[in-house]
């Protein structure tokens, strides 16, 4: 049975360790934070790893699904419920204006085919919301 040891002296990589972690925990981006310190990926996510173990990082998980996103193939926004695998919603809009209030509404009357129907074809026609 072989031991080995990780050793991680005191210095630069300390130090760019401990601006990780202050970058994470102010919320910016991880390319942002690789671009920033100029690290690796693979040096980001031992970084990421090791703050983590150490409960340094501010970890924040969003409190609700946002239910939209941007799709570049579309070129639109979509406002999309699914169910496991299957989508049970899915609508296209123009604006991310538009997929806020969408969604909204969509909650409002618990993801109905119905209204999503009716929200389609006032977007379809040029209606507004």
């Amino acid at each position: 049975m072989t031991v080995t040891f990780n050793i991680i002296e005191k210095g630069e990589d300390t130090e760019l360790y401990n601006e990780y972690v202050e970058c994470y925990n102010k919320g910016y981006t991880i390319k942002e934070i690789m671009a920033t310190l100029g690290i690796s990926k693979s040096t980001q996510h031992s970084y990421y790893k090791w703050a983590k173990r150490e409960g340094l990082l501010n970890l924040k998980r969003r409190a609700e699904p946002r239910y939209y996103y941007y799709s570049k193939y579309y070129r639109r926004w979509i406002v999309q419920k699914k169910n496991k695998s299957t989508s049970l919603v899915k609508i296209l809009c123009n604006t991310e204006e538009e997929a806020k209030i969408i969604v909204e509404r969509m909650k409002k009357h618990n993801w109905s085919k119905t209204e999503a129907r009716k929200i389609r074809d006032t977007l379809r026609y040029g209606g507004k919301l």
